[in-house]
């Protein structure tokens, strides 16, 4: 007997979780604007290798895993106010670690410094004929962060990375003209005015003298 397939749709509660949340949201705003056909091939390829990651993952041999390579602090246009003022972000990436059916390590680099934090969001405007109506085009893009700056994040992460620490991250700062490295204190603890106070007195701008530090050096 022949199958006959229902119309209907699966509800959200009849989909299987996810193994994992992750950044796809440049993947995600070309399907969810309707560009499907014309998503660029590195975008489709990052999509896909990490898909292919997940799709290998057993969690059963134990949970995904994360390593903190770097942080970075930034300002940018928060798209989400009235008037699209400029907040502070922050972004960070992870190396995915995790376990297959036979309890090996996945090796697969394409999931390495994986980036969250930061997507390019996809921009359409209205087709009209005659006053209707009748479609969208896209007019571009733009650069979106959408996790404000949050040590407490930032500490449980660490706290939860695999392999690394204070000490070995790596931690950034974005100016509108460079951008400085600094040691986990003066990232952690001062104001975005006063990093950027500090980077302006060296003649260097990648780098500033570390303070004293008990926990983490430059």
């Amino acid at each position: 007997m022949a199958r006959i397939a229902s119309s209907l749709k699966p509800t959200e509660t009849d989909k299987p979780k996810p193994k994992l949340e992750y950044n796809d949201r440049t993947y995600q705003s070309y399907l969810d604007n309707g560009f499907e056909e014309h998503i660029p091939p590195k975008i489709k390829w990052i999509h896909d290798y990490h898909e292919d990651y997940l799709n290998r993952v057993d969690t059963s041999k134990g949970p995904i895993r994360f390593r903190v390579n770097s942080f970075v602090r930034l300002k940018a246009i928060d798209y989400t106010t009235k008037n699209q003022s400029r907040k502070e972000f922050m972004t960070y990436s992870v190396d995915w670690l995790a376990k297959d059916w036979k309890g090996d390590d996945i090796r697969q680099r394409q999931v390495m410094e994986h980036i969250e934090g930061v997507y390019l969001e996809q921009l359409k405007e209205k087709v009209t004929d005659r006053g209707q109506i009748t479609g969208y085009e896209r007019v571009g893009e733009r650069t979106v962060f959408y996790i404000p700056w949050d040590r407490k994040l930032m500490d449980k992460l660490i706290d939860d990375s695999v392999g690394t620490d204070r000490e070995t991250i790596t931690y950034t700062v974005k100016f509108l003209s460079n951008r400085t490295q600094y040691n986990y204190d003066q990232f952690a603890t001062m104001s975005y005015q006063e990093l950027s106070d500090m980077q302006n007195k060296y003649k260097e701008p990648r780098s500033v003298p570390p303070v004293a530090s008990s926990t983490a050096k430059v």
